[in-house]
Protein backbone atom coordinates (compact mmCIF):
# COMPACT_ATOMS: atom_id res chain seq x y z
CA UNK A 1 0.00 0.00 0.00
CA UNK A 2 1.63 3.55 -0.87
CA UNK A 3 1.27 6.31 1.29
CA UNK A 4 -0.10 9.12 -0.05
CA UNK A 5 1.29 12.77 0.96
CA UNK A 6 -1.56 13.97 3.35
CA UNK A 7 -0.96 10.50 5.39
CA UNK A 8 3.15 11.24 5.46
CA UNK A 9 2.47 14.63 6.86
CA UNK A 10 -0.24 13.40 9.48
CA UNK A 11 1.92 10.54 10.48
CA UNK A 12 4.96 13.16 11.00
CA UNK A 13 2.85 15.06 13.23
CA UNK A 14 1.63 12.16 14.78
CA UNK A 15 5.05 11.22 15.60
CA UNK A 16 6.06 14.80 16.53
CA UNK A 17 3.00 14.83 18.66
CA UNK A 18 3.89 11.35 20.57
CA UNK A 19 7.70 12.92 21.11
CA UNK A 20 6.51 15.74 22.68
CA UNK A 21 4.14 14.31 25.10
CA UNK A 22 7.27 11.45 25.88
CA UNK A 23 9.85 14.00 26.66
CA UNK A 24 7.27 15.84 29.47
CA UNK A 25 6.10 12.85 30.65
CA UNK A 26 9.89 11.32 30.84
CA UNK A 27 10.73 14.96 32.72
CA UNK A 28 7.79 15.38 35.07
CA UNK A 29 8.68 11.46 36.21
CA UNK A 30 11.92 11.09 36.33
CA UNK A 31 13.90 14.44 36.38
CA UNK A 32 11.15 16.08 38.83
CA UNK A 33 12.14 13.22 40.89
CA UNK A 34 15.93 13.20 40.91
CA UNK A 35 16.03 16.54 42.09
CA UNK A 36 12.90 16.48 44.67
CA UNK A 37 15.62 17.24 47.24
CA UNK A 38 16.69 20.48 45.68
CA UNK A 39 12.98 21.62 45.28
CA UNK A 40 13.19 22.03 48.75
CA UNK A 41 10.48 24.70 49.14
CA UNK A 42 7.18 25.68 50.34
CA UNK A 43 4.45 25.87 47.51
CA UNK A 44 0.81 26.27 48.70
CA UNK A 45 2.00 24.89 52.35
CA UNK A 46 3.53 21.97 51.36
CA UNK A 47 6.79 20.84 50.62
CA UNK A 48 7.14 21.56 46.73
CA UNK A 49 8.56 17.47 45.93
CA UNK A 50 5.90 16.63 47.31
CA UNK A 51 3.29 18.41 45.98
CA UNK A 52 4.88 17.87 42.69
CA UNK A 53 4.82 13.81 43.49
CA UNK A 54 0.97 13.76 44.92
CA UNK A 55 -0.32 16.67 42.65
CA UNK A 56 1.38 18.32 40.00
CA UNK A 57 2.39 14.74 38.24
CA UNK A 58 -1.17 13.93 37.97
CA UNK A 59 -2.55 17.29 36.81
CA UNK A 60 0.27 17.16 33.90
CA UNK A 61 -0.49 13.26 33.36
Amino acid sequence: MQLTDAHRQYWRKNLNITAILLAIWFVVTFVVGYFARDLNFTFFGWPFSWWMGAQGALVIY
